[in-house]
């Protein structure tokens, strides 16, 4: 049965697939002008859930099949064939209704670097520029800061005392605490999370808070997009499943797909965009031949650099007991703090792990626990400690998103290849070495022993140790790459190639990954694809 408001042949100027980090962000930025029809697609339903709301609920919500699609990946031949399954949100925010609510934007170098392959219009400045519009902070200069957007990003309100000790470390070793949001990343800092006054403050939370006021916008839930309408060479609309009803939905100007690195080259591959041979192999007819849809997929892949503690209060291994648990739960109702307002990671730093670098390569994140991880599913240890998550920041190994049937309903094929790429191997094992030189210091020195998962000490052994316990940190990105050359999925204002009426703007387009968490780039992105869409309406007219 349909949703209300929602006709067999409705018709929107525009139709965002995808309720995530970047369509949120899109439909608010398109929808401010009334003259635009938008219609927001998401597979999810929404997010009223406490789960969602209340930060510390991510140990719940991550791997629920009501909020996360739970992909399973293949083997990964470079980790002795290990295998992951890996969290995407599945519900109003996406992601970012899920993750850890780590905020970071990137290192300029890294979008100087996507403006030096030809991408015009994603320097620095302009990305700096975005960000700043789209946040509200009192972090930071205000002169690169957002003070006044509708994202809500804010230090954790109650860091863990390892934290700090973290910090001592790194300004011992002469990382000194700044901004790394600011003018310069190399350093550390406390956490920076997307949360307003304790609660989480996810995409759909900032952007469609404001937004679904506006007549001019709808937002469906539980509707999955099962192919692209196209008609010769241009994207009409979009196909859904809706209960038990397939119902056709007309986009007069355009498709603008939002479905993450995940999704989005799969719904372009179910719609006969993609590698050609490899899609008549499965029985669909291809439309466009697209090798590098499903491409080039870059994640960041990381390491827990363990230690059990005394001292530097409780881990959060105890404050997850039964009684701790319970005496949390009613200090966040009393007071928005504590664990249930804190995500996983409480501080980060940001380093060169060659003083020639032309930025960083390495980031670390402060956890005050320790986990148990098996095939990608993470469980608290019951032991008492903490971990320095060390992570490559701009990944060489590249793996694969393809389809592993015909069926939309059916779970595409992830392929990750995590360390394919000796040089991320390097890069890794130098950063597990910062690590080490933390733990080595006045701050930590007397707290932290090792454990029996502790890391060996030879550089040999240690590269066998990576490849054994490497994981994905869940940034995956480049697989719809944009550039200028032919061969890239889109062109620098998020077009697909060879298709009209059809614009991609999530993480999938990185050309180059940044350095740092995925979430913010991507809401970045969704913002500058609307900037791009209200531009060319106002050239045509």
């Amino acid at each position: 049965m349909a949703q209300p408001g929602l006709q067999v042949g409705f018709q929107a100027d525009f139709v965002i697939v995808g309720a995530g980090s970047a369509g949120c962000a899109a439909a608010e930025r398109l929808s401010r002008d009334s003259a635009i029809r938008v219609l927001l697609i998401e597979a999810g339903g929404d997010d009223a859930h406490p789960w969602i709301k209340v930060p510390g609920g991510m140990w719940y919500s991550v791997g629920h099949k009501r909020f996360d699609w739970n992909y399973p990946t293949e083997p990964d031949p470079s980790r002795h064939g290990r295998f992951e399954v890996w969290p995407r949100g599945k519900v109003l925010g996406g992601s970012s209704a899920i993750n850890g609510m780590i905020y970071v934007r990137g290192q300029r170098a890294d979008f100087d670097a996507w403006a030096g392959l030809g991408n015009a219009g994603w320097s620095a400045d302009a990305v700096y520029a975005a960000y700043r519009d789209m946040e509200r902070t009192t972090i930071g200069d205000a002169a690169v800061r957002g003070r006044g957007g509708l994202l809500d990003v804010q230090y954790l309100r109650s860091p863990h005392p390892s934290a700090h000790a973290f910090l001592r470390a790194c300004a011992e070793l002469g990382l000194a605490r700044r901004d790394i949001n600011g003018h310069e990343q190399n350093g550390a800092d406390l956490m920076q999370a997307t949360q307003r006054s304790g609660w989480r403050c996810s995409a759909a939370a900032a952007f469609l808070g404001v937004a679904r006021r506006r007549r001019n916008l709808q937002v469906l839930t539980h509707a999955q997009v099962m192919v692209l309408n196209l008609q010769e060479r241009r994207v009409t609309g979009v196909t859904l499943r809706l209960a038990d009803s397939l119902v056709r939905v007309e986009a007069t100007q355009g498709v603008v797909l939002c479905a993450g690195a995940i999704a989005t080259p799969q719904l372009l591959m179910l719609s006969g965009i993609g590698p050609a041979a490899a899609l008549q192999h499965l029985g669909i007819t291809p439309v466009l031949d697209v090798p590098a849809c499903g491409a080039h997929l870059r994640e960041h892949v990381g390491v827990d650099v363990d230690r059990l503690v005394t001292g530097l209060g409780r881990s959060y291994n105890e404050e997850a007991r039964p009684l701790r648990l319970a005496l949390n739960a009613l200090r966040y109702a009393f007071k928005r703090d504590g664990p249930a307002a804190t995500p996983g990671a409480h501080a980060y730093a940001f380093v060169k792990t060659e003083a020639s670098m032309p930025g960083c390569d390495v980031q670390l994140h402060l956890c005050p626990q320790l986990y148990a991880v098996e095939n990608g599913e993470y469980t608290l240890s019951q032991e008492r400690g903490i971990s320095i998550t060390v992570n490559v920041s701009h990944p060489h190994s590249s793996g694969t998103v393809s389809l592993r049937s015909s069926d939309p309903m059916d779970t595409p094929l992830i392929a990750p290849q995590l360390l394919s790429d000796d040089r991320d191997l390097e890069t890794l094992l130098a950063g597990v070495r910062v690590a080490r030189r933390l733990y080595a210091t006045a701050a930590f020195r007397l707290h932290v022993s090792r454990g029996c998962t502790a890391e060996p000490e030879s550089d040999e052994a240690l590269r066998t140790w990576l490849r054994q316990t490497a994981y994905p940190i869940y940034h995956p990105v480049g697989t719809c790459r944009m550039g200028v050359d032919p061969s890239d999925v889109v062109d620098p204002r998020l077009n697909l190639r060879g298709l009209e009426g059809l614009k991609v703007a999530d993480a999938s387009v990185l050309p180059r990954h940044i350095s740092g968490n995925t979430n913010a780039v991507a809401m970045m992105i969704g913002r500058r694809c609307a900037d791009f869409i209200t531009e060319d309406l106002r050239a045509a007219t």
